[in-house]
């Protein structure tokens, strides 16, 4: 039995008991704007990686900043990299913060929160804990991958209190590439850590021993759990429900969706275009970097990127959208190359930049990135709109498996046009309708419309019911019981 509580978003048919001529539909972002441009001296056109985080009426956003100076005439070559955080009150421009915690070219006025003398550091995760018992020295936890004495890499875990200063504590006892975007998550049912890693397979599926992997390779996603932040389970692979093992995620991004049991991640797909290669003369010429980088590097400057949705309701076993979450987009001369359309890690609420509209959710890729100092761009969505239940002017209905309602209003967030709607009917196990329980045909756009029934859905605290959801030139994001 299952009780809807909270919210409930329909992203899948997992409540579905019986579907007559409702679909999935896919939502993808809006580009809005640019919020902070990676152009000070210890930035450059390598800043990516981000962590989102956000504290009281501060949104934080932490970010590799790297420097390769690309000259006309080369392609990179490498000279520094570390990691800063920009902070905003509204999500849509952010500032740095002078923090004068490192010196870079003889001054502290700057905002990195952290580096490591000698060495270019390839990624630093930052997670606010989650956990209630967690003491205020480790409220922010950052993982970072190491490779000491030019051993393999490792897993570093630091701590902080104010998410500025980091205190390393140890190497984690984790096998793994860790070459990407590591990812710590509070798992609060079942009151364990869990962290989401990168590794790799073979094509035929067989694991890959740590650091024998080559450009045949399968990436991959996997994750470790603990108790206490110290010993950690055998690292195992996230399964897919369409069993399809050899799709290229650079990242996961996976985390958390609030106020649900829903995981979600935008993780990059890579893949390389080399035998699709009369592409590249009308590809962005990218002032010839395009072409130095495939002289160069190869599959540096043949492969492209976007990003898919993948979401959960374990964290174990995702399903995929089935196609881009976000392209690189039209054409610029700035795109179309390997390193567009990486997310930062989670997202945020903000307001509408339009009067009266509800607030919506907030999603920072970088733009610009190996060619030119990067820029930090935004791009929304609507509140749980990643997808839908849908039907367009064929009317269809769902009527959902035995659930029970814990709480004393429906909320529904929906948009049908002015010929469409939207009807709730709750029904007994047999799916007859209980007198005094429907909605009426409701129309319109809104994150928060009211259901109103004749009778209090209190009294029915405790039935098994099934909904019947009828819907016409309608979007159905989700339904949220209070």
């Amino acid at each position: 039995m299952y009780t809807l509580k909270n919210k409930e978003v329909f992203w899948d048919f997992a409540l579905c008991e019986k579907n007559n001529g409702i679909t999935i539909k896919n939502h993808r972002p809006v580009r809005k704007n640019t919020v902070i441009s990676l152009n000070k001296p210890w930035e450059g056109e390598h800043g990516g990686y981000h962590s989102l985080v956000k504290i009281g009426d501060t949104y934080r956003i932490y970010y590799r900043a790297a420097g390769y100076n690309a000259g006309p005439e080369q392609v990179e070559s490498g000279y520094h990299s570390m990691f800063c955080v920009a902070e905003s009150t509204d999500g849509k421009t952010f500032t740095r913060p002078k923090l004068g915690l490192f010196e870079y070219n003889g001054s502290k006025d700057n905002n990195i929160i952290f580096a490591v003398e000698g060495k270019n550091v390839d990624n630093f995760s930052v997670y606010y804990d989650e956990n209630p018992d967690c003491p205020a020295d480790a409220k922010f936890k950052a993982l970072t991958s190491t490779a000491p004495n030019g051993a393999k890499f490792k897993l570093a875990y630091y701590k902080s209190a104010d998410g500025y200063k980091f205190e390393y504590i140890d190497v984690l006892p984790i096998e793994g590439a860790f070459d990407s975007l590591n990812l710590t998550i509070w798992v609060s049912e079942k009151n364990k850590y869990r962290i989401y890693f990168r590794n790799f397979h073979t094509i035929d599926g067989a694991d890959i021993p740590v650091g024998n992997h080559d450009d045949t390779s399968i990436r991959d996603i996997r994750y470790v759990e603990s108790e206490d932040f110290v010993s950690w389970t055998e690292p195992k692979r996230i399964a897919f429900t369409d069993g399809k093992e050899n799709i290229q995620y650079y990242t996961s991004g996976i985390t958390k969706y609030p106020d649900t049991d829903m995981y979600f991640g935008v993780p990059v797909r890579y893949v390389d275009r080399v035998n699709d290669a009369v592409n590249y003369k009308h590809l962005p010429k990218l002032d010839g970097f395009r072409e130095r980088l495939i002289k160069r590097e190869g599959r540096g400057g043949t492969a492209v990127t976007d990003c898919t949705l993948i979401f959960s309701r374990d964290g174990y076993t995702f399903e995929r959208s089935g196609e881009a979450f976000c392209t690189p987009g039209i054409e610029n001369n700035e795109n179309w190359i390997y390193g567009d359309c990486y997310f930062a890690r989670g997202l945020f609420e903000t307001e509408s930049d339009f009067p009266y509209e509800p607030s919506e959710l907030s999603f920072y890729k970088s733009h610009g990135y190996r060619h030119r100092p990067v820029d930090i761009v935004r791009f929304t969505l609507r509140r749980d709109g990643f997808r839908s239940w849908h039907t367009d002017a064929n009317e269809g209905y769902i009527l959902t498996k035995p659930v029970t309602i814990d709480g004393e209003e429906i909320t529904v967030n929906f948009a049908t046009s002015a010929f469409g709607c939207l009807n709730i009917i709750i029904c007994d196990l047999d799916g007859n309708p209980i007198d005094g329980y429907d909605s009426t045909n409701l129309f319109g756009d809104s994150v928060c419309r009211p259901v109103e029934f004749e009778k209090p859905i209190s009294a029915l605290h405790g039935t098994e019911v099934r909904l019947k959801i009828s819907m016409c030139e309608c979007d159905l994001y989700s339904v949220t019981v209070k």
